[in-house]
């Protein structure tokens, strides 16, 4: 062995001679966490808007709002820590709507459990004043004045048994030909309003094709052409 490793040696003893582990002593700190929102209520406002309310509760620096679409969660939007009101807007009408709100401070957040609520459909009104006009032998035209909240109409007929669907047509055109009849005969009809989440129909009408157009033979004549004969001639 050298004389540097011997003194390399000695000095490394030494020092784990004179090494004493230590202990740090570390402040002591409470860490308070965000507690979840309580009081988390819903309210269908219209067919595509819900509102959220929740308690306000101390600390708390933000709100998140979510919604739940398809597979996972969307975040509708954030307010301060001292609101307590969002209102979720451009839903779909008619159908079940999941909502959960996040409470935030500095340090950490907490969620509500999950909460349901079906908006309402949109409105609609039935048609009003149905009529039939321009009646003819194989066709004839029913109109009306337009609903609320219609976005297209279906016509029917009633075939005898139940009501079968003839055609449609939009609100700039609220009228229909139906066409193939048969003359002299009744039919009944209604028109139906809808929109993509509700519907609405009008009472039944009724109207009779005419009948074939016929006249009287005009010019009737009379000759005798025997004792037991008579001859008869008219125009058509």
């Amino acid at each position: 062995m050298s004389l540097i490793d011997l003194f390399l040696e000695r000095r490394s003893k030494l020092e784990r001679a004179r090494y004493r582990p230590g202990v740090e002593l570390l402040e002591e700190r409470q860490c308070l966490s965000v507690a979840a929102p309580t009081g988390v209520t819903l309210t269908a406002l219209a067919p595509r808007q819900v509102k959220l309310t929740w308690n306000v509760a101390a600390g708390v620096t933000a709100y998140r709002v979510f919604h739940w679409e398809a597979t996972k969660a969307v975040l509708v939007n954030t307010v301060a820590g001292n609101v307590a009101t969002l209102t979720a807007t451009k839903l779909q009408p008619n159908q079940v709507h999941w909502f959960q709100v996040e409470a935030l401070d500095a340090f950490s957040s907490a969620r509500s459990a999950w909460l349901s609520i079906k908006t309402p459909a949109e409105r609609i009104t039935a048609p009003i004043n149905v009529r039939v006009v321009n009646i003819a032998q194989t066709q004839l035209k029913l109109a009306w004045t337009n609903a609320t909240g219609a976005t297209g109409y279906r016509i029917f007929v009633w075939d005898g048994t139940r009501s079968q669907e003839i055609g449609a047509t939009k609100p700039a055109n609220p009228a229909f030909v139906v066409r193939n009849l048969t003359p002299g005969v009744t039919y009944h009809f209604h028109v139906q309003a809808f929109n993509s989440t509700n519907s609405a129909s009008s009472p039944w009408v009724s109207a009779t094709t005419s009948s074939y157009g016929i006249t009287a033979p005009t010019n009737v004549k009379t000759t005798v052409v025997g004792p037991s004969t008579i001859a008869l001639s008219w125009k058509d």
